[in-house]
């Protein structure tokens, strides 16, 4: 091979590898810090009005576990995990990953540390509301490492998606059942998600993007 082709293929690989290297690399689980802050616009097919913005703020973080205040306007509904909308101004349980505990005794493991491209995790998870009982199945991988644009800037992420299972019953023979996609775009420098899509066809179709944040 003549000399100028090994040297335009070395040029090539050294501008390559940076981008490469980043998309191998595993993303470990981040250290949470009390003032930490995630500001989404939070948009829901079925309740909320367009344009809600809420923040969520560390308060508290302990050996095992991350409490965070979350707070938006008034006029606004504002769910965490699933279509159901929690109060403003709550604070709200989460594990040192920042997997939320939804109105159940184990967090909803929506991120498994540490991240590559590849990995895949299942989990059984059980969660009560309003008399409802639901036993969900959940299968989540990370599909992609890529970069994502959000008013809050551009930001090189792994876009994890699960896909969520559910069985749900009620005293009185109710019964309701259905399967759900949640597709997150984690990005290390927020230690959170910039974007995520939750769509369930039978109740709400849920959006959250990042326009600001402040992390420690």
């Amino acid at each position: 091979m003549p000399k100028r082709s090994y040297f335009l293929l070395a040029c090539f690989w050294f501008a390559a590898a940076p981008e490469q290297a980043l998309a191998q690399a595993n993303a470990e689980r981040p250290t949470f810090r009390v003032g930490d802050t995630w500001r989404y616009e939070f948009g829901n097919s079925r309740y909320a009005k367009p344009g809600c913005i809420y923040a969520v703020s560390v308060e508290r973080v302990t050996k095992s576990n991350v409490y965070a205040r979350v707070e938006f306007p008034d006029g606004c509904e504002v769910s965490m995990t699933t279509s159901y909308p929690i109060a403003s101004g709550s604070v709200q349980k989460f594990d040192l990953s920042l997997n939320h505990f939804h109105f159940s005794n184990t967090p909803y493991r929506a991120v498994d540390f540490p991240l590559y491209v590849g990995k895949a995790w299942t989990q059984k998870w059980k969660w009560k509301l309003n008399g409802w009982t639901y036993d969900d199945e959940v299968a989540g991988s990370v599909e992609s490492f890529e970069k994502l644009t959000t008013s809050a800037g551009v930001f090189d992420t792994y876009k994890i998606r699960l896909v969520r299972t559910y069985r749900g019953s009620k005293t009185g023979d109710h019964t309701q059942s259905g399967k759900l996609e949640d597709t997150f775009w984690y990005a290390p420098q927020v230690k959170n998600f910039v974007k995520r899509s939750y769509v369930d066809g039978k109740w709400a179709n849920i959006t959250r993007e990042l326009v600001s944040f402040e992390v420690k």
